[in-house]
């Protein structure tokens, strides 16, 4: 049981250091920071992701955050998988 939570604490510190990441290159691309290029009057903005792809890893990393936090802690995984309300 010892292994396993080193093990999860490991995943979540990899983790978080991608959260920080994303987050970062998420401000970037909102403040206009991100790599650009000009030539006389033209310019080019250059990303490597879309901001929704950003902000879709990021929703996707907070999620297995709070999933490997909740092992360490001992309360498990909570997950709702398919939920159909029948009257």
């Amino acid at each position: 049981m010892k292994n396993k939570i080193d093990q999860y604490k490991s995943e979540l510190e990899i983790k978080q250091k991608r959260l920080a990441t994303y987050l970062s290159m998420e401000e970037k691309m909102l403040t206009g920071t991100a790599q650009s290029y000009s030539l006389g009057s033209r310019s080019k903005s250059n990303y490597s992701m879309s901001i929704a792809e950003i902000r879709e890893a990021i929703n996707k990393l907070e999620a297995e955050i709070r999933e490997l936090e909740g092992l360490i802690s001992g309360g498990g995984v909570r997950k709702v998988v398919n939920v159909i309300p029948r009257f």
